[in-house]
């Protein structure tokens, strides 16, 4: 059989809909829904709806994914209405490329977008002066995203992103600030942004001030804090407590924190933590921790941070500990855990109902840890609190 067979298939095309409805259910990779596309030119547009749903192509640091996927809408423009996820790495030479916009313009429905600007190149991209702006800002303003990902842009506008009406998730990764850099002049918004979900990784204290600084034409801050539901912060190289407490203090009515620091950023949380977080602790319902530790920091100093959030009304708790593989850790890995069995079975959590614990050992591939004294037998033993406890690489 040739790859595409020029007979139509004999069956109504009602019935065809619905059996690949049917096989793209259990086929999340797509790998029967390609092969069901090769049969003939009926399956093949049926087919194409679900195989470009999600464009999300791997990365290589000299492909262009902007460029791939301008040719295959130039190729074939009915699938830009088919995508709804997209994954957009941008290379140092797609910036001049001003057409772009053409190609871009037949995707309509897009509902999940991740953008990345150069980074490996070390130069400095200001969003204002790129060529391609128009083009990325046509995907970022459509009504139909609801998650976008910024990542690696220089002086990234905020205020572009107030015709994103339907913008819930934002996800914003090493976004630079710059101050000799001038942003685009262009009319403040009218009202604040309303999201649910915001998500900063390897942001310092100056871009988050920068964050919090745009306003709209009236004097509200851009970002309505006060709407956020979950909010998650994470550092590659160094934990920024101060810019961690700039974005809590504009947070009113948290219900979900998640906060990643590592080995670096200890020193900075020890007796802090715990303050920081006291006055979120009156909506606060879950909360997820993720640290490094090494050998000069045992895991009890942490717990000692999670005993003095009293008064809390926290449900849900994950804790993952990337632990040091010396011998002072695992000798005294056994009564940490005892003790955070009973500090996390006192009175002052009686809300909780579910625990979620991971521990990796630093450098393992995977393998199983044997950690002696991993017992949780207060936390295994109560009638409201399900346990989940995750000791492999």
């Amino acid at each position: 059989m040739s790859p595409l067979t020029p007979g139509p298939v004999q069956l109504p095309h009602d019935i065809l809909v619905i059996i690949v409805s049917i096989v793209a259910r259990d086929d999340p990779n797509c790998v029967s829904i390609k092969k069901c596309s090769l049969v003939c030119h009926d399956l093949l547009h049926l087919c194409r709806k679900y195989i470009y749903r999600s464009v999300v192509p791997p990365r290589f640091p000299s492909r262009s994914t902007a460029l791939m996927i301008q040719k295959r809408l130039s190729a074939a423009p009915e699938i830009g209405a088919y995508i709804q996820n997209l994954d957009l790495d941008v290379k140092v030479h797609d910036l001049a490329n001003d057409w772009l916009i053409e190609s871009f313009k037949k995707i309509t429905g897009l509902k999940q977008l991740a953008l990345q600007l150069p980074w490996l190149d070390g130069g400095v991209h200001p969003w204002s002066y790129i060529l391609v702006q128009p083009a990325l800002l046509y995907l970022i303003q459509l009504p139909t995203l609801t998650h976008l990902t910024l990542s690696h842009i220089d002086n990234f506008y905020l205020p572009d992103l107030a015709p994103c009406v339907n913008l819930k998730h934002l996800t914003l990764k090493s976004l630079r600030y710059h101050p000799d850099i001038e942003y685009p002049i262009r009319p403040l918004p009218s009202k604040p942004m309303r999201l649910s979900n915001l998500a900063i990784v390897s942001m310092h204290r100056p871009e988050i001030d920068d964050l919090c600084a745009w306003h709209c034409a009236g004097g509200k801050p851009f970002v309505d804090f006060d709407s956020l539901k979950r909010l998650s912060y994470g550092m590659d190289d160094r934990w920024d407590l101060s810019a961690v407490r700039r974005l809590l203090a504009f947070c009113g009515s948290l219900i979900g924190i998640r906060l990643t620091f590592d080995v670096g950023g200890l020193g900075t949380y020890e007796g802090r933590l715990a303050e920081m977080l006291l006055p979120k602790l009156v909506t606060l319902k879950h909360l997820s921790l993720s640290i490094a530790l090494d050998h000069s920091r045992p895991l009890c100093a942490f717990f000692r941070e999670l005993d003095r959030m009293t008064n809390n009304i926290i449900e849900t708790l994950e804790i993952r500990v990337c632990l040091d593989p010396s011998p002072y850790q695992a000798d005294k890995f056994g009564e940490d855990c005892a003790s955070l069995d009973t500090l996390l079975t006192k009175p002052v959590w009686q809300q909780l109902r579910k625990v979620s614990l991971s521990f990796v050992r630093r450098g393992d591939a995977g393998e199983a840890l044997d950690l002696p004294g991993m017992h949780f037998p207060k936390l295994s033993s109560s009638p409201f609190i399900s346990l989940k406890v995750n000791a492999s690489g």
